[in-house]
């Protein structure tokens, strides 16, 4: 009985371990993914462009260019719920500026 006992309780701990690390890797409702490259950058789950704009200001930002709203994106998750995912373009910025200085040649 006791043989039988050891890799049960393992596994229950197994399990009760995972369960308590499962509540910690959810995102909380200001953490928002950017997906984007150098030249445009989309904040999803964002809602409104207020909302998403420092987002893509820093994704921008490590292109050395600053982020210009596109268009709100809406997409239908299920027959109840939508979702609006905010769209950038990365440009670069149109006057130096101390964040931003211009390129020497």
């Amino acid at each position: 009985m006791r043989d039988r006992l050891g890799p049960a309780i393992v596994v229950m701990i197994v399990a009760l371990l995972q369960a308590c690390t499962a509540g910690n890797d959810a995102a909380s409702p200001d953490d928002h993914r950017t997906v984007g490259d150098s030249g445009s950058v989309v904040v999803l789950g964002a809602g409104e462009e207020e909302h998403a704009f420092p987002f893509a200001s820093h994704h921008c930002a490590a292109y050395g260019k600053i982020a210009e709203f596109k268009a709100m994106i809406t997409h239908r998750l299920n027959r109840y719920a939508t979702t609006r995912d905010a769209e950038f373009i990365c440009v670069r910025p149109s006057a130096p500026s101390d964040r931003f200085p211009a390129t020497r040649q």
